[in-house]
């Protein structure tokens, strides 16, 4: 496939060189201890206090009342909206031939009650929807006009229904009355809209359908198209005070009424808007990032026209969704753990509802909406019923919830695999559940390792859950050096219905500290140097001198990798890698910066620019530069005049794609340079231990278990730990992509790889590719891992370094001093 946002993947690209390299640069109480947000930055890591708790939140439980029966097979996308006595669901079933779009209303119960046909095709679709408390529909349509069809019936402009009886031509005929002089002026708009539509044409159309179905009348929303702007999307529609508030991606807010006539827009306000929401007592509002990238929420003044200064709302969690208000909240926001309320006047906020205690699996939560009467309705996928939940729930009374024993499990990031696994456990166990917190919540844009920070000194206070995610910014030898962390490998043994040699044994290697297991991880990736066996001189490991050595040595028509990864941060960090070990003993607490071997890193590294050096440069390029420097890069690895690949193998077929792909032949995972020459290295997902001081290692036990499962391992991404089921996707590998043809016939595809404009047929893997690849995943013992802190330390003062401020030695020096303190005094 060719590459036609070129910019884009290598923006995208320049994030995660960066983020690669950063590693060196009580319920209904009215306060909340728990986040941070852009809107007020204070929260740091040292605030006091532990989030951890082994208490339910008795008074923020819900449960499953009723269930909107939307019909099989129609996805949503989170279209849901309500008013005071119906909700409306606005769904989409899509097959090879056709496109069915309906939007269902429902009472309040949760009963279907009428399904309202939208006319869309393969090239429209509703972009979003409204409905008014007279059981008016309102709804954007998403249209892409190729100029062969550009008059196509996706919308009959000319075939506006008229009212099917007399209430409803009463009903409607004011707004008929309203319209008729515009609906001639409109009417003429869109046929000429229509006329001048050029292929490739986005058009997004206003449509308004009365309750009883018909349409009233529809509208080109395109006239709101800035003259300068090169795009033009319509992002949100909000039904308020008789008017309709509309936002597009210029940061634009403008306003019709309920007839579709222009009121008044807002402009250079904000840099874009993110949500139009009502209040609780009606008030309209927008959510928006101004033009200095800050989040704030402000009423949108109709007496004015403009929108009023920012409400100050203190302390919102990182990770937010807000929407409408409802019951005694102006408004509400919504993550992936918990649900607030807010009073926009006093900035105070309520917890309304803790999903995990509510056995609501939140990380796939498409959207929520409190109702009027203080319901919630929620729609997120069952894990356990493997479908859609479009779920009401109500309140639980606090005296009616089981009191059950709370396994505490927390981390510096939750991934969203451990949200559902927690569902599942809590909602098939009696006696246990699991409680989570992520630290993550504390992280600021000003301070985004804040939740490390904090997670890490509670660890070492002694403040720990039962079960610990051990993310890859968490010091696993710090904990085992202070007893933190039970023997894994002790509560495998004892399992009788798990079997330890069913999983790759050099995983358990890799995750483990001192000979012993303290941990247990589902799924993993490699990270390793490959390159061209011809090109390596026969090599399969070396050391830092070796690697320094070569590079210095390589003929002039060759470089060693990208440009994108030879950068000081990028070299600097790759050396250091594997050899934190050759410069600190955490056990003994000493430390070896001031060494040759550091200071030789050092001095090799300053050759080449900073990543601000470098990717400044190519801010300053054109997208044809960008996209045959892309290309001329990708094509240098098959010509081998790029040695390097840093490689990242996430799934079986990534192996084969990056041998016969990307090179084009055979290849040596010669891995980085390390002391011992085993210089590939695991990132583990999801790992996870157990306290060693918990009465619960039990039930935490069980709930670890669950991700060695079939089950479970069967379903992960990257590579699953279990031997027998990673063969399966390995052979699975081997199989040809194929299809099944208008006879029956199976029909197989090559296996294409792109390099810019070429097509590449590179085959299938075969037996003895699997049998390569195997025993190199299997070969692999050691876990990327790094300290957080001895990081910052090294990118702090490696900066002066680089800059020509200090020399190697004197660099190497603060480097050591400060480590030593470091590990001495803190840990």
């Amino acid at each position: 496939m060719k590459n036609n946002n070129f910019r884009k993947q290598l923006s995208e690209a320049v994030c995660i060189a960066l983020a690669a390299t950063l590693m060196l640069t009580g319920c209904n109480s009215k306060k909340d201890d728990n986040g941070s947000s852009s809107a007020d930055n204070s929260k740091s890591s040292s605030d006091s206090g532990s989030p951890i708790s082994t208490e339910l939140s008795k008074d923020c439980i819900y449960h499953e009342a009723a269930m909107l029966a939307v019909p099989e097979g129609f996805d949503i996308g989170g279209q849901i909206c309500s008013t005071k006595d119906k909700i409306y669901v606005c769904g989409s079933k899509y097959s090879a031939a056709t496109t069915e779009t309906n939007i269902f209303v429902f009472d309040s119960s949760g009963n279907l009650t009428e399904t309202v046909p939208v006319s869309t095709n393969d090239n429209s679709s509703v972009q979003a929807f409204t409905a008014d408390n007279d059981g008016n529909i309102y709804y954007v349509l998403y249209e892409y006009v190729y100029i062969d069809d550009s008059t196509a019936d996706v919308i009959p402009k000319d075939e506006a229904a008229e009212p099917t009886d007399d209430s409803s031509a009463a009903e409607d005929s004011s707004a008929a009355d309203d319209t008729s002089s515009s609906d001639d002026s409109s009417a003429a708009d869109d046929d000429s809209a229509i006329d001048d539509v050029q292929e490739g044409t986005e058009k997004f159309t206003l449509v308004k359908i009365d309750a009883s179905g018909n349409e009233v009348f529809s509208t080109d929303l395109s006239k709101f198209k800035p003259a300068d702007a090169d795009y033009f999307y319509v992002q949100n529609i909000c039904c308020s005070n008789g008017n309709l508030y509309f936002s597009n991606d210029q940061g634009m807010i403008f306003v019709l009424d309920s007839e579709g006539n222009e009121l008044y827009t807002i402009e250079g306000k904000s840099s874009y808007i993110d949500k139009i929401l009502v209040t609780n007592d009606g008030k309209t509002v927008a959510a928006y990032y101004d033009d200095e990238w800050n989040y704030n929420v402000s009423l949108i003044d109709d007496n004015n026209k403009t929108l009023a200064e920012p409400y100050k709302i203190d302390n919102a969690p990182s990770g937010i969704s807000y929407m409408d208000g409802g019951g005694d909240y102006s408004l509400c926001y919504y993550n992936s753990t918990e649900m607030y309320g807010i009073n926009l006047e006093t900035s105070e906020k309520t917890k309304i509802i803790d999903w995990i205690d509510s056995d609501v699996d939140a990380s796939s939560l498409q959207t929520a909406k409190i109702l009027s009467d203080g319901r919630i309705i929620a729609v997120y996928y069952d894990i356990i019923s493997s479908q859609t939940k479009y779920s009401i729930l109500e309140k639980t009374n606090p005296d009616d919830v089981k009191n059950q024993q709370v396994v505490t499990l927390a981390g510096t990031y939750i991934d969203s695999n451990i949200y559902a696994a927690a569902a599942k456990f809590n909602k098939e166990n009696e006696k246990y559940r699991i409680k989570l917190t992520d630290y993550s919540s504390y992280n600021t844009d000003d301070d985004y390792n804040a939740g490390a920070n904090k997670f890490n000194m509670d660890m070492a206070l002694g403040t720990v859950p039962d079960i610990v995610l051990l993310n890859y910014d968490t010091n696993i030898k710090n904990l085992v050096s202070k007893g933190i962390l039970a023997d894994m490998g002790a509560i495998i043994d004892n399992d009788s219905s798990i079997n330890r040699s069913d999983y790759l044994e050099n995983v358990f290697d890799a995750l483990s500290v001192n000979g012993t297991l303290y941990s247990v991880s589902p799924s993993f990736n490699i990270q390793t140097l490959t390159g061209k066996t011809s090109n390596l001189d026969g090599m399969t490991e070396w050391d830092t001198n070796t690697f320094i050595d070569f590079i210095n040595n390589l003929d002039e028509n060759k470089q060693i990798m990208t440009d994108d990864d030879l950068n000081s941060d990028n070299i600097l960090s790759m050396l250091c890698y594997l050899s934190m070990d050759n410069f600190i003993n955490y056990s003994e607490k000493t430390c070896n910066f001031n060494s040759d071997d550091f200071i030789k890193i050092l001095e090799f590294a300053k050759q080449y620019p900073t990543s601000e050096e470098y990717y400044s440069q190519m801010q300053d390029m054109s997208d044809d530069e960008y996209q045959k420097k892309y290309n001329d890069q990708q094509a240098g690895f098959r010509k081998g005049n790029i040695i390097l690949e840093r490689s990242y193998f996430y799934d079986t077929g990534s192996f084969y794609n990056t041998e016969m792909g990307t090179f084009g032949e055979d290849v040596t995972f010669i891995g980085y340079p390390s002391s011992d020459g085993n210089g590939s290295f695991i990132n583990a997902s999801l790992e996870m231990g157990i306290s060693a001081k918990s009465e619960n290692q039990e039930a935490a036990w069980e709930f670890i278990k669950y991700f060695l499962s079939d089950e479970y391992q069967k379903s992960v991404y990257e590579l699953p730990v279990k031997k027998s089921v990673l063969e399966e996707k390995f052979n699975a590998s081997m199989k040809p992509y194929s299809y099944e043809d208008e006879d029956g016939n199976t029909v197989e595809l090559p296996n294409t790889y792109y390099i810019g404009d070429d097509e590449i047929d590179i085959g299938y893997m075969d037996e003895t590719h699997k049998k390569k690849y195997m025993d190199f995943v299997s070969s692999v013992n050691k876990k990327y891992t790094y300290d957080l802190n001895v990081m910052d330390i090294i990118s702090e003062e490696t900066q002066a370094f680089f800059s020509g401020q200090k020399s190697a030695q004197e660099t190497a020096d603060i480097v050591q001093n400060r480590v030593n303190i470091y590990i001495n005094e803190t840990l």
